[in-house]
């Protein structure tokens, strides 16, 4: 009779990550000049999660899925919780799920395809659900968080990490305003528990990404094409000045539910 031998205890290091998919890719947190792309990625990652709420083996957590997957790996990795990420279609569920496979851990993640207005999920499923720059992005931001709302548990967590303007709607940049945001939260009977506005890391992290864009035009240029490569530094060009000016910043906040 054979054993299976347990899986080495290795804690997953983030992948090479692609410069033509920036807008994916969360603030990044630089310890060190030298640091590169992946390493800030992998340091907020690790940062935020010491700055949510505990999270055990039972924990039943979503992930909300913009094509920053690294997340769900870590947290199956570090405490064998059960993790569903949800996506919006077919396409990029197989890219997630063969990705996710690629890092060959020991995980218990899924990955669903849901409408993330109406989820279908059943009533008070998830302890926290967790959202990497997914959400600022979507037009029905408020029904989506009363969806959310639903399907958490009696004081379960919903957690952001969003590129936010701080005065006014940022259409140019597709930015909701920390107030629009905020007044729907508290419109589908979430609480904001606790607020980090990450000012200094956010003006590192675009500096970064024009750093980088510049040293590898050529490259980009034939990846991406003449065209994207110059919308994409226009654009990173953009949100840098927005972020230098006090306007636009990275936050990471948490919001309970309230009790019904």
């Amino acid at each position: 009779m054979s054993f299976r031998t347990p899986p080495t205890e290795i804690e997953p290091i983030i992948k090479k990550l692609s410069l033509d998919n920036w807008q994916k890719h969360i603030v990044g947190t630089y310890k060190n000049d030298s640091d590169s792309l992946e390493d800030g990625q992998q340091n907020s990652i690790k940062r935020l999660e010491r700055l949510g709420p505990k999270i055990k083996k039972s924990s039943k957590v979503l992930v909300i899925s913009n094509g920053n997957n690294f997340l769900p790996i870590y947290l199956s990795s570090k405490y064998r919780c059960k993790i569903t990420v949800v996506t919006e279609n077919e396409e990029l569920k197989e890219e997630l799920e063969e990705d996710i496979a690629s890092y060959d851990q020991n995980t218990n993640v899924d990955v669903v395809v849901k409408d993330l207005n109406i989820t279908q999920f059943d009533y008070d499923k998830f302890d926290m659900i967790w959202s990497l720059g997914a959400l600022g992005m979507q037009e029905n931001l408020k029904t989506i968080l009363r969806e959310m709302k639903r399907i958490l548990v009696p004081k379960g967590r919903l957690l952001m990490v969003e590129r936010l303007a701080n005065h006014k709607d940022e259409k140019e940049i597709q930015a909701y305003s920390i107030d629009t945001l905020l007044q729907d939260a508290s419109d589908a009977d979430l609480e904001k528990v606790y607020e980090k506005h990450f000012i200094d890391e956010t003006k590192t992290h675009y500096k970064r990404l024009i750093n980088d864009f510049n040293q590898e035009k050529k490259h980009l240029e034939k990846s991406m094409g003449k065209s994207s490569y110059e919308t994409s530094v226009s654009q990173i060009g953009l949100i840098n000045d927005r972020v230098e000016q006090g306007l636009v910043g990275w936050r990471f906040l948490q919001f309970q539910k309230r009790n019904d």
